[in-house]
């Protein structure tokens, strides 16, 4: 199977071209390719399919593609795979996909030293190229932006090719082909110095010096600028009658990204207005362009909630997208959510180095770390970062690239004084829209005729509004919803609203009429749709998603989708780049507002449900993180909404990786409003995961909740599970003596219960901690003690790992021999309960115990079987 995405669209079966009718199913091919292997959420995949205003229908019209996309696939349909929660991805074999082809062979051609290697190597690569790529899908910002990149690499790797075979004296062939791409590509320096280098081989110096004229010229005119170091040298070494050298060669080039990262939120639909921004925003982007320039270029975009902050950044992003060919990234820094602290700048760091590509267990633990790895990243790139509601310059400080290159987009209803003072940035201060502007959007949104039938109530309602983008846009789609209600008994409901409905303290910048938009427009919501919008207040997480919309209305999820769609449809829900749902600050503060004029025992019952579907589906994720886990459930029936389920332990990771902030907030929820059970199992689940993905703050955070829960409820056994985690946890800190303290808590709690399997590890976990701090004695006995509780309850995995501890402890004194024995006799039982980690952990001691027995040959081979057996159980 082949797919092709350089030149048109086309996919392979057996050499034969599947046929492909209509845009759509290319796009929706393309945008898939476009991550291959990678997960590409719907949001995205909508974009690439029907661009920024898709119809209202879009989702379920995306489910037919993608069904009719299998059924041309045939046999090969299951390539295409659906990731809950995350989107869809395409599987790719190595080999099957052109662009990947290109640029392995690209890669391969710049570790070669011999030109001959690299010309072949190249050529290679070139022929693939068809025509101009992803030339046959409509021209949205996703195939825009990857098209820019795809010429951009390609044009390097040409320079690199003429550059090789002018290395071999092929100047004769290349002169021509050389013209030809100056004539394309004027501004690019590197072209113009492999045509001087071409001429001057070919005994043409003074046609070499005009080139280097017309190149200044030409640099000059278009972009204000002087010849780079590098030409200017070869002019140089020219002038001095030096033409038989090859000149100076061009550092070589880093691996152009190809697959960037494009994390912008779906643009705003009907953006209109601020023209004086958006051309501020493009010389910005052109200043952020110079790398020469010698500065960071960032922009501050000041305003009050639902002035349209965040819509400016976000239409700005894509409509200047084939700037950033490195990509764009976009954090939501919820400086302003009430229901949650602001994001740290150690977290948001996590979140932006992880789309840059990084693993997520090879991220440092220390902020300033963080922030180092991302400037070194972001170093040399032409990328657009968004920092969405920050809250104040502290928080965005560390997110700031570190050289020139990047724009940075900060938005925040602060003004930022001390990013503007200290760090350079512009700040654009983003107000209502002109009277002109607002009646503008109404009419995109209602239509001229209505427009033209109503002028004077159409005025009236933009004043109404505040001429906020936000209330015009829900004031508008009311006027939609119901085509029969005339525009003056809207303007005659939002001023009555306005008057009679209680204030929520937010801010001042126009939120009287935020209030009575909301209200008035709540207000005209179906009776199911109007209680969700309440219950959904009470997620304690910033989004979520539809199951969990569900477990807290008591509904299916099928039953959801209309309802939730409802809201969103009228703006009082926003929908995530990942297919996700969340409340606009102002919104969520009105939402809760609402809902606390419901019954206690219905908001106590909707949280009930919630926090019983985290903890059932994060059950049923640990299943797969520890197959060999206990379940721990609370007593009772489930709700109405099931718990998801996984078929890989990877899928599980996602899950909790996707959920990790709400699990968190979830179980600081539940010890609030007294869900104790709920939160000490809830919490007890989390802890394989934890182990797996340490998130220090988070963690210790659940911990604490944990054990509070589980002491005030009298769940012992869950209590000493928690502690013995946060000891470890504190242990991997070294923050020995309250390891220890939290150890032996649980100690003594599992033995007040009787649990002698689960003291006999406590006990090996609090030896682990006593050969941390050298403690050697100690941890024997304490290893001795455990053996014995172990060995009584038949529990060989504990049994296992006393021995080869006790292994470790007798290295550490020397005492080699008898290392031997004990991880020669753990070495059999991790190898008969089929355990690869226990086993390598087993065959490095006893290395290392050979080691120090001064036998190197035996040394050497349990170090290369420790290596083959670690690797294999990966």
């Amino acid at each position: 199977m082949q797919f092709r995405l350089l030149g048109q669209t086309e996919v392979l079966i057996d050499g034969a071209t599947v046929p492909l009718p209509g845009p759509r199913q290319r796009a929706l091919l393309a945008a898939l390719l476009l991550s291959a292997n990678r997960p590409i959420t719907v949001d995205h995949l909508v974009d690439a399919v029907w661009g920024e205003e898709p119809p209202a229908s879009a989702g379920p019209n995306l489910r037919q593609h993608l069904t009719a996309l299998r059924r041309r696939l045939g046999t090969e349909a299951s390539r295409i795979v659906g990731r809950p929660g995350r989107g869809y991805l395409i599987e790719v074999r190595p080999g099957e996909l052109d662009l990947d082809v290109f640029t392995g062979l690209v890669q391969q051609a710049r570790g070669r030293a011999e030109p001959e290697e690299v010309v072949d190597l190249l050529s290679q690569a070139l022929a693939l190229w068809r025509g101009e790529p992803l030339q046959d899908v409509l021209p949205y910002p996703i195939f825009t932006a990857a098209a820019t990149r795809f010429r951009e690499y390609r044009i390097a790797t040409l320079e690199e090719w003429f550059d090789a075979r002018l290395s071999l004296g092929h100047h004769e062939d290349v002169l021509p082909e050389l013209r030809a791409q100056v004539v394309e590509h004027p501004l690019r320096e590197r072209l113009w110095g492999l045509l001087m280098r071409g001429l001057c081989q070919a005994g043409r110096q003074g046609d070499a010096l005009k080139a280097f004229l017309q190149a200044r010229r030409t640099l000059a005119e278009e972009l204000g600028i002087a010849p780079g170091v590098e030409l200017q040298e070869l002019h140089m070494s020219i002038l001095a009658a030096e033409s038989g050298l090859p000149g100076p060669r061009p550092t070589p080039r880093k691996q152009e990204d190809v697959a960037a990262p494009w994390h912008l939120p779906r643009a705003v639909s009907h953006f209109t207005g601020r023209a004086d921004h958006l051309a501020e925003l493009d010389r910005l982007a052109d200043v952020a362009g110079r790398i020469d320039a010698g500065t960071v270029v960032i922009s501050a975009i000041a305003g009050g909630g639902g002035v349209g902050k965040t819509a400016l950044a976000v239409h700005f992003g894509h409509h200047a997208v084939g700037r950033f060919p490195h990509g764009q990234l976009f954090v939501n820094l919820r400086g302003f959510d009430p229901s949650r602290p602001p994001t740290s700048a150690g977290d948001a760091l996590e979140y932006l180095l992880q789309a840059l590509g990084v693993d997520s267990g090879k991220i440092p633990e220390q902020e300033d770390q963080r922030a180092a790895l991302y400037r070194s990243l972001l170093s040399d790139k032409r990328m657009l970062v968004v920092l969405d509601n920050a809250v104040d310059a502290e928080q965005v400080r560390p997110l700031l690239p570190g050289k020139p290159g990047c724009l940075t987009v900060v938005t925040s209803r602060n003004r930022l004084a001390g990013l503007v003072a200290r760090d350079g940035a512009h700040r654009l201060t983003l107000g209502a829209l002109s009277p002109a502007e607002a009646v503008e959007l109404l009419g995109r949104i209602i239509g001229g005729d209505r427009l033209d039938a109503e002028p004077a109530a159409v005025h009236r309602i933009a004043r109404l509004c505040g001429h906020l983008p936000l209330a015009l846009r829900i004031a508008a789609e009311r006027a939609m919803i119901d085509s029969r209600l005339s525009l003056t008994a809207l303007a005659d409901d939002l001023a009555d609203e306005r008057n009679r409905l209680d204030v929520l303290e937010v801010d001042d910048d126009g939120a009287t009429s935020i209030r009575a938009v909301l209200s008035w427009s709540y207000r005209a919501l179906p009776t199911k749709a109007a209680r969700m919008f309440r219950l959904l207040s009470l997620h304690p997480g910033p989004e979520f998603g539809l199951e969990a919309a569900a477990a807290l209305c008591d509904l299916t999820p099928d039953e959801t989708g209309p309802l939730v769609d409802a809201l969103a449809d009228c703006h009082l829900l926003e929908v995530t780049h990942d297919g996700r749902y969340r409340f606009h600050d102002l919104v969520r503060v009105y939402a809760a507002h609402s809902m606390a004029q419901d019954e206690p025992s219905e908001r106590a019952a909707a949280t009930h449900r919630l926090l019983d579907w985290y903890l059932r589906t994060a059950a049923a994720g640990r299943s797969m993180l520890t197959p060999d886990a206990q379940r721990r459930l609370p007593d009772g029936k489930p709700g109405r909404c099931p718990a998801l389920v996984f078929t890989t332990r990877e899928e599980a990771l996602a899950w909790y990786e996707l959920e990790r902030v709400n699990l968190v907030a979830s179980v600081r929820t539940g010890v609030e409003v007294g869900h104790l059970t709920l939160v000490s199992l809830l919490s007890r689940n989390m802890l394989d995961y934890f182990y797996i993905k340490s998130r220090w703050a988070e963690q210790m955070e659940v911990y604490r909740n944990g054990t509070d829960a589980a002491r005030r409820s009298g769940r012992g056994s869950d209590e000493a599970a928690i502690l013995i985690a946060m000891g470890s946890a504190l242990r991997e800190r070294r923050k020995y003596s309250q390891a220890i303290n939290a150890i032996r808590r649980a100690i003594d709690l599992q033995r007040s219960m009787g649990e002698g399997e689960a003291s006999g590890r406590a006990i090996i976990g609090l030896a682990i901690t006593y050969i941390q701090i050298r403690c050697y004695d100690e941890a024997k006995e304490r290893l001795y003690e455990a053996l014995a509780q172990v060995r009584t309850d038949e529990d060989r995995y504990g049994e296992a790992s006393a021995l080869v501890n006790l292994g470790y402890v007798c290295l550490d004194q020397n005492e080699f021999e008898d290392a031997l024995r004990w991880s020669r006799e753990s070495l059999d039982i991790w190898r008969a309960i089929e355990d690869p980690r226990g086993e390598g952990y087993s065959l490095d001691c006893m290395a290392k115990a050979h080691e120090g027995l001064r036998r190197p040959g035996d040394a050497l081979s349990y170090f290369e079987q420790a290596v083959a057996v670690l690797r294999s159980g990966r």
